[in-house]
C-alpha cells in the first residue's frame, strides 16, 4: 500500500493523472500474490496457496457479475418476480463479500487435525480453517431453500422448518471443523440427519403443493431442481469430510471444490429456477400470477383459504334448528281444531223439552 499511496501522490505532484494506468496498477496492487504476502498463514503447516486464492478470486468476480445482472433485473421485470431476483441478489452479495474475503487470506483459523497424513512437508499438524465459508452458506443457504419453497407453493410453516433446519446443519458443521478431536464426527452426523429433513421438505412440498397449483405448474422442472439440490449437497457432505473434518485434501483442492459446489447451487441453480418458476410465485411483496395472470395467459392461482371455525360450526346448527322449528310448526298446524269446533257446538245445542 506504501508504493501505491507513493505513485498516486507523484501523479497529482506532477499536475496529471491517467486513470487507466492507476486502474491498472491498483489491480497488480491486489493480485494474489500481494494479498497472500500481505496477509501470511504464520504458525500454520496445511494452508491456502497462490493457485487457490487465484481460483477464489475468479469465483469472486462470477459471483459480483452475477450479483450485477440480478440487481438489473430487479429493477426491469415484472413485480411478481422482483421479490425472487431480490433474494437470489441477497445470496450473490453474501457469497460476493465472503470470497473477497477468502482469496486476500483472511477470516481463517489454524485447528490441529486428527488425522496427520504423511506427505511431506505439504501435510502437518495444524490446519487453516475458513471460518467465513460457514458464516456465508449460514447466511446463504436458507436464503435459496426459501426460493425453492416459494416455487413450490409451500406454507409458512414448512417454509420456516427448512429454512431453520438449513442453518443448523451449517452451524455444527462449523463448530464440527473447530473441533480437533474425535468428537467432531458426532456433529457431521447431527448436521447429515439435519439435512435429509430439507430434503424430505422439498420432496413432501413437491408431491403436495405442487399439485394444487394446477396444470400450469412446472413439475419436471422443480423436481429436476430438487435432484439438483440434493446432489450437490451430498457432494458438499463429502468435501466436509475430506477438508475440514478428515484431513484428506489439501486446502487449495478444498477452495477448488467448495467454488466448484457454490457456483452450482448458487448461480446456476437460481438462474434456471426463478425464470422456470416465475409465473407461479405465490407472493415475495405481490400475489404473483394472481395478480397478472391475465398478462401471462396462464390461469390464475390464488392460496386456498381456510374458512373461520366459528362459521363452520354456526352452519350445523342452523341445519339442525330449522328442522326442528319446521317439526314445531307441523305439529301446531295439525292440531284437531275442528274437533275441538264440534264439541263446543255440540254444548250450545238447546236441549230438547
Amino acid at each position: 500500500m506504501t508504493n501505491l499511496n507513493s505513485h498516486f501522490e507523484v501523479q497529482i505532484y506532477n499536475g496529471w493523472w491517467q486513470p487507466r494506468a492507476f486502474f491498472l496498477d491498483l489491480v497488480g496492487k491486489l493480485k494474489t500474490a500481494q494479498a497472500l504476502t500481505q496477509h501470511p498463514f504464520d504458525f500454520v503447516d496445511i494452508h491456502l496457496t497462490t493457485p487457490g486464492s487465484s481460483w477464489q478470486w475468479a469465483v469472486f468476480s462470477m459471483f459480483g457479475v452475477s450479483g450485477i445482472v440480478t440487481l438489473f433485473l430487479v429493477y426491469f421485470t415484472k413485480r411478481y418476480i422482483r421479490g425472487m431476483w431480490t433474494l437470489a441478489f441477497v445470496v450473490f452479495h453474501i457469497s460476493f463479500v465472503a470470497y473477497f474475503v477468502m482469496a486476500s487470506g483472511l477470516g481463517w483459523t489454524a485447528i490441529e487435525v486428527q488425522f496427520l497424513h504423511g506427505r511431506g512437508t505439504t501435510f502437518g499438524g495444524t490446519r487453516q480453517i475458513n471460518y467465513t465459508r460457514f458464516v456465508q452458506q449460514i447466511l446463504a443457504s436458507p436464503t435459496y431453500v426459501l426460493i425453492l419453497l416459494l416455487g413450490a407453493g409451500a406454507n409458512v410453516e414448512m417454509m420456516l422448518f427448512g429454512m431453520f433446519t438449513q442453518i443448523y446443519f451449517w452451524v455444527c458443521l462449523l463448530i464440527a471443523s473447530l473441533i480437533s478431536d474425535q468428537y467432531k464426527w458426532g456433529l457431521f452426523t447431527m448436521a447429515v440427519v439435519l439435512e435429509f429433513n430439507v430434503w424430505a421438505v422439498l420432496l413432501h412440498q413437491g408431491m403436495h403443493m405442487l399439485p394444487l397449483r394446477g396444470s400450469t405448474t412446472k413439475k419436471g422442472v422443480f423436481y429436476g431442481v430438487t435432484g439438483w439440490y440434493i446432489l450437490i449437497y451430498l457432494l458438499y457432505i463429502i468435501a466436509v469430510g475430506v477438508s475440514e473434518l478428515g484431513n484428506v485434501i489439501t486446502v487449495t483442492a478444498e477452495a477448488v471444490f467448495y467454488g466448484v459446489l457454490d457456483l452450482c447451487i448458487q448461480i446456476v441453480m437460481l438462474f434456471v429456477f426463478i425464470p422456470a418458476f416465475s409465473s407461479y410465485i405465490p407472493g415475495v411483496g405481490s400475489r404473483g400470477a394472481a395478480i397478472e395472470g391475465q398478462a401471462l395467459d396462464n390461469p390464475s392461482y390464488a392460496l386456498p383459504r381456510k374458512e373461520p371455525p366459528q362459521v363452520q360450526q354456526q352452519q350445523p346448527v342452523e341445519q339442525v334448528t330449522q328442522p326442528a322449528q319446521q317439526a314445531h310448526t307441523q305439529e301446531k298446524v295439525q292440531m284437531p281444531q275442528p274437533q275441538h269446533t264440534a264439541q263446543q257446538g255440540q254444548q250450545q245445542q238447546p236441549q230438547p223439552a
